[in-house]
């Protein structure tokens, strides 16, 4: 008996310490690309320095610095979409840039802002960002670049809209990570 419960102990010890070992990994590299399983797909843009899963119900159109995403067509307004820009962080945080676009809102507009952490880097999440779409917006700083994220569509009054938006975010917030500089 004492065999059979050092046994299992010894097994549930190798579990833990496996597991610790993956989240250390992937803590400390950073930069490990996620594996796209059913329903997803891969983005990687290796001059601007990530990579990320999103639904491969989305095409992606790429520009100089800035990937979109989008269902059918860039001119698909109805559906939410996603872009990341990239540009140098000139010395700024992702708190600086978040302030910058922001500054010229007044409390009343019913901006909330919150913390998330991306590709191991903490960010700046601002929602219900006002424009065409209302739109959450989210800074992260990595080296001497800033990333910018932007998801339309996330006013819950949208429905089923909204449910796709939370989920185009979700998707690429879990498995961003930043490629090796």
């Amino acid at each position: 008996m004492k065999g059979k419960v050092l046994f299992l102990a010894l097994i549930a010890i190798a579990l833990v310490l496996a597991g610790c070992a993956q989240l250390g990994a992937a803590d400390t590299e950073g930069s490990a690309c996620p594996e796209p399983g059913q329903g997803t797909a891969l983005l990687t843009n290796e001059t601007s320095g990530y990579c990320f899963l999103y639904p491969d119900r989305y095409l992606v159109e790429a520009r100089d610095n800035a990937d979109i995403l989008v269902i059918d067509s860039i001119m698909n307004h109805i559906d939410p979409r996603a872009d990341i820009q990239v540009e140098d962080a000139n010395g700024r945080t992702a708190a600086d840039a978040a302030d910058e676009m922001t500054g010229g809102f007044s409390a009343e507009m019913g901006l909330e802002r919150s913390t998330v952490t991306l590709g191991g880097e903490e960010a700046v999440v601002i929602d219900n960002y006002p424009g065409q779409e209302i739109s959450r917006l989210v800074f992260v700083v990595h080296g001497d670049r800033l990333y910018r994220l932007s998801v339309t569509h996330t006013s819950s009054d949208l429905g089923d809209t909204y449910t796709q938006a939370e989920n185009l975010y979700t998707v690429i917030i879990n498995s961003f990570g930043f490629l090796p500089q």
